[in-house]
């Protein structure tokens, strides 16, 4: 089992950020070669102030097969991961608002 923390800090309020990160629908806009969503990692908010957020985000990953493998031993899944928080950081930054609505509680 392989670990992956990441974090990056965003240009919008601790609200947006969050509501935007429960639209599991736009992912595909903002992650590569994602091809199913289920709620087990961990990400976490982190207001810096009234227009900056830092999301946080710690996940497990089981590798399979031998491609999975030689990408997690050669550090491909940590820059994929890094990379699709950058993504998300320009995706939600760029439209200043997410879609959809409020999903929870902060």
């Amino acid at each position: 089992m392989s670990k992956v923390q990441e974090s990056i800090d965003v240009d919008v309020p601790i609200g947006t950020a969050y509501n935007q990160w429960t639209q599991f629908e736009d992912f595909p806009k903002f992650m590569d070669g994602v091809e199913e969503i289920t709620q087990i990692g961990m990400v976490s908010f982190h207001p810096i102030d009234a227009t900056h957020t830092r999301v946080m985000l710690a996940m497990d990953f089981q590798p399979e097969g031998i491609t999975e493998k030689a990408a997690d031993m050669t550090g491909m899944l940590d820059r994929q991961v890094k990379g699709d928080l950058k993504r998300f950081k320009h995706f939600i930054e760029e439209r200043g608002i997410e879609t959809g609505g409020y999903r929870g509680r902060l």
